[in-house]
């Protein structure tokens, strides 16, 4: 049972009743604490916390997005301030929570969803084309879209953050869509070709205005997120700008490279099969002379 003994509330209301606090000494004289004792101003904590025996103290603060992120104050303390601190004081143990925390679960935890989004992209685009190889030239816009995405954040002068790559990710799903386009006139166009190259023109020619009405469209509806100014609207701008300039940067990538990459794909399973065909085929041989 806790038990506690105190003065008055009326006792215990100032500093002055505090020095005036009777304190009885060894030979049982009782004195006020102001005629042994020192008394000095100063400021304490409330409370006391320990983590693991040790005491802990923290510290908390509001970071303004418009200057900077939450990770950029992290990056800047722990390569400026930290190491300072803990050569001045060697028992000092500094770690950081919070966002900084959540935003370095979040992005662990991210790059395993983005993996198995990838596994998915993959499957839903080989079963239609019943290739393994045509996903993976279409799946190549991804990485320019995700350079795109990084170019936007600079061109806005965004840090990337938790939605960035929540942007990212969705950018991945989307991005294929133009490569798709073309990959599958392609294959529609090809048994009918005279020549390979000729497929691969055709192809190009009649989606092209698909593909950049496909990224344009997409750019425009998001445009208006972008320049937004209310501050409801700040969280969901760098997943847009993400979204945005992914696309486009991808679409003009999408258009030179996806048609190389296919003409690249048809040579080479020519040289193979020419090289097969080479192993399997046998001379014929001659028949013997009766005589």
């Amino acid at each position: 049972m806790e038990v506690k003994v105190r003065y008055p509330e009326d006792a215990r209301e100032n500093p002055t009743d505090v020095l005036s606090a009777n304190i009885r000494s060894d030979d049982g004289t009782v004195l006020p604490l102001s005629s042994v004792a020192t008394v000095t101003y100063g400021y304490s904590r409330d409370t006391i916390t320990r983590i693991d025996g040790k005491r802990a103290l923290y510290l908390s603060a509001d970071v303004d997005k418009e200057i900077l992120s939450a990770s950029e104050l992290v990056a800047g303390l722990q390569q400026d301030l930290v190491p300072e601190l803990e050569r001045q004081y060697p028992g000092l143990d500094i770690s950081f929570a919070g966002e900084a925390e959540q935003q370095a679960e979040t992005q662990s935890s991210m790059v395993h969803v983005f993996l198995i989004a990838m596994l998915v992209i993959y499957m839903l685009l080989a079963i239609p084309l019943k290739s393994y190889v045509q996903p993976i030239l279409i799946m190549t816009a991804i990485p320019f879209g995700i350079v795109g995405a990084i170019l936007g954040h600079w061109m806005n002068d965004l840090s990337i953050s938790i939605l960035s790559l929540n942007g990212i990710i969705a950018l991945s799903g989307v991005v294929v869509n133009d490569s798709l386009l073309l990959v599958s006139r392609y294959n529609e166009l090809k048994p009918d070709a005279d020549h390979q190259i000729e497929a691969i023109s055709k192809a190009s020619r009649s989606r092209l205005r698909a593909v950049l009405l496909t990224s344009f469209t997409t750019f425009a509806g998001l445009y208006p997120l972008l320049s937004e100014t209310s501050a409801q609207a700040q969280f969901l701008i760098p997943a847009a700008v993400a979204l945005g300039y992914g696309i486009m940067f991808a679409t003009l990538i999408t258009l030179i490279l996806i048609p190389v990459l296919v003409a690249i794909q048809h040579d080479v399973v020519e040289r193979f099969t020419d090289i097969r065909h080479w192993f399997t085929v046998r001379p014929d041989k001659k028949e013997a002379d009766p005589c």
